[in-house]
């Protein structure tokens, strides 16, 4: 039955996401993100060879899956889509465990509709990839055997997102330390922030520039 209703909240999700793909107008970022991909696709390296603004991880999550299911707006929307539903997806499960199935679906019921989810996790921008990743970690630190490995990890990747999300890491931390966790979600932040480190070393005042300017 968990089974079942998973699969319907992820399918009235998908009824909701769905069209945004096709029909929402462009925003005015997503011709950066989606450059950036193709890019990154062809071999092109963030702050050495071109201008981002971002952190560096989205160039190279995008542009493996336009590079597999092609360069078009709705490729690289998809997978904006997908990460939004799967954020729902997760909400919908952390919340039926806790509470019950009807506060699950509300609570999923309300991420959909969110002007903000309808907004910016359905385009090419930084939000629902992050998102997801922070999320996820949330769900694995909440869980009946927290797992601060894989949660540094995802905290890692969501800061290789998008800078603003390592606000949240005092808070994983704090928790973390009053749960006996610090030391294994120290070590999955590391390993979660090396991709960072890499393109730091690589471009130093380039990258410091583009996402601090």
């Amino acid at each position: 039955m968990t089974f079942a209703r998973s699969a319907l909240a992820l399918g009235a999700q998908a009824l909701v996401f769905g069209p945004l793909v096709a029909f929402r107008f462009l925003d005015g970022d997503e011709g950066v993100y989606a450059y950036a991909s193709r890019l990154a696709l062809h071999g092109h390296v963030p702050y050495r060879d071109f201008f981002y603004e971002q952190m560096p991880l989205l160039p190279y999550v995008y542009g493996a899956w336009i590079g597999v299911f092609g360069e078009s707006w709705y490729a690289v929307r998809s997978l904006s889509a997908l990460a939004a539903t799967a954020l729902g997806a997760l909400l919908y499960l952390h919340v039926e465990r806790r509470a019950g199935r009807w506060p699950a679906l509300a609570a999923t019921c309300l991420y959909a509709l969110s002007g903000l989810v309808f907004g910016y996790f359905t385009i090419v921008k930084t939000f629902a990839l992050a998102s997801l990743f922070l999320f996820g970690a949330y769900v694995l630190v909440e869980s009946r055997r927290p797992r601060w490995l894989a949660a540094g990890l995802l905290v890692g990747l969501a800061v290789d997102t998008r800078l603003v999300f390592a606000a949240a890491i005092p808070a994983f931390a704090v928790l973390a330390l009053r749960r006996r966790g610090l030391s294994p979600f120290g070590a999955g932040l590391a390993a979660g922030l090396v991709p960072s480190v890499v393109f730091l070393a690589l471009s130093p005042h380039a990258f410091v520039f583009d996402n601090l300017r």
